[in-house]
């Protein structure tokens, strides 16, 4: 017997922040620690459960930075990538 399957959506988050030699990095904005902040929020939301399909999925899969091999730089760019089963009746609307 089959009875559903969840939902997927891919979500991209990125955020900004300033270039700057590692060796001075408080002239930069470091944008790699600006999502950490991010990753500890959206870990903390709860997400909808359904019967049948049990609790709907929030994962992150996938984090980058630049600039990639950039020696002694602070990053000012980091984006992640997450995994997102959605269950029966959610929309993109939804809190």
């Amino acid at each position: 017997m089959k009875r559903g399957q969840k939902g997927w959506a891919e979500i991209v988050v990125e955020t900004f922040g300033k270039p700057a030699h590692s060796a001075n990095p408080q002239k930069g904005i470091n944008a790699v620690y600006k999502m950490t902040k991010l990753i500890e929020k959206i870990k903390s939301l709860e997400t909808p459960c359904q019967d049948v399909l049990g609790l709907g999925i929030m994962e992150l899969t996938d984090i980058k930075s630049s600039p990639y091999l950039g020696a002694s730089v602070v990053p000012d760019y980091c984006r992640v990538t997450y995994d997102r089963r959605l269950l029966v009746g959610e929309s993109r609307f939804e809190n």
